[in-house]
């Protein structure tokens, strides 16, 4: 952490974090955390904010314990009849050769959907009982895999891993992610690979 003077009477508080440490839920954390202290030193009042609760080394042992005490066998079986078959890669068609050593550089492309897009995928989710993402993921799923020639497609999901409530106030990086196929070969219509998604 550094605070940079930016003018005469302006400063920037710089935050560098490794991912290792701090995923996207911490920083939300963290940020409202500073806030919270900030606007309490200026007020000259107690910042209101609850005691540390669980850190990441209890995290640890919670999962040690949960491992510990869980037979991975149905939960491999259940994977390896849902992955059955499916390609981990997606073979799409590209404008240029890929080259043999990744350089590292990238690209961000950032757009807006527009809002009859968006409330259209709201409407779809609620008359399939599911949720936005959902329908997403099925339309993403859909289009790669016909523009690869593929019936199927896998993605890896991201998401917090905070599975109970003591570890949703932890600055940690506890991120995970799981297989979701998308099998548009096996779908007879959109809203049934919507609830083959689901």
């Amino acid at each position: 952490a550094r605070v940079l003077r930016t003018g005469k009477s302006a400063w920037v508080l710089l935050l560098v974090l490794h991912h290792s440490a701090c995923d996207g839920w911490s920083v939300s954390l963290l940020l409202k955390e500073l806030a919270a202290l900030y606007g309490a030193a200026a007020r000259g009042e107690p910042d209101g904010l609850p005691p540390a609760g669980c850190q990441p080394v209890d995290y640890a042992h919670w999962q040690q314990k949960q491992a510990d005490a869980t037979d991975d066998g149905p939960k491999l079986d259940f994977w390896l009849r849902e992955l059955d078959g499916v390609p981990f890669v997606i073979d799409l068609p590209l404008d240029r050769p890929r080259p043999e050593k990744a350089s590292g550089r990238g690209g961000a492309v950032v757009f807006t959907v527009p809002a009859e897009v968006r409330s259209g995928i709201d409407r779809l989710a609620r008359q399939r009982g599911t949720t936005p993402f959902v329908v997403t993921a099925a339309a993403l799923g859909r289009m790669l895999a016909r523009k690869a020639h593929q019936s199927d497609v896998v993605f890896n999901v991201s998401y917090a891993n905070r599975e109970r409530r003591e570890f949703e106030s932890m600055l940690a990086c506890t991120i995970t992610g799981f297989a979701l196929p998308v099998r548009d070969g096996a779908a007879s219509s959109f809203a049934a690979l919507t609830d083959q998604v689901a």
